[in-house]
């Protein structure tokens, strides 16, 4: 994954479709920034590849956690970033995760057409 590849794309949460924008700087030279009531997620461009994707996955889980009500654990920062982390490498490490859950989501939505 790189900034270019994902810039522009949305991920959808919940039902809410967060917008990824990645700049070269952002506010406070933070690495990411979700922006729940906007629905945006702001990415540092200008990291190298594992800063970035760990900075990625810190913001989906500020996302799933606004999303679902959780206020208090989406501004935990420490929270996000050992999260993100862990959900990160738990599917670096088991690509076949990907396959697995990719092969069930698509026979379930076919299953509802």
């Amino acid at each position: 994954m790189n900034s270019k590849s994902i810039n522009g794309k949305t991920v959808s949460i919940g039902g809410q479709a967060f917008k990824i924008i990645v700049k070269d700087k952002l506010d406070q030279d933070n690495w990411g920034q979700t922006i729940p009531g906007e629905s945006r997620i702001l990415l540092k461009g200008t990291l190298d590849e594992f800063p970035f994707i760990e900075t990625f996955w810190h913001e989906l889980i500020h996302c799933i956690f606004y999303n679902i009500g959780r206020r208090k654990e989406a501004r935990d920062e420490g929270f996000c970033d050992t999260l993100g982390r862990a959900i990160w490498c738990l599917f670096k490490d088991n690509p076949w995760l990907f396959d697995l859950t990719k092969g069930k989501a698509t026979r379930a939505k076919k299953n509802r057409s």
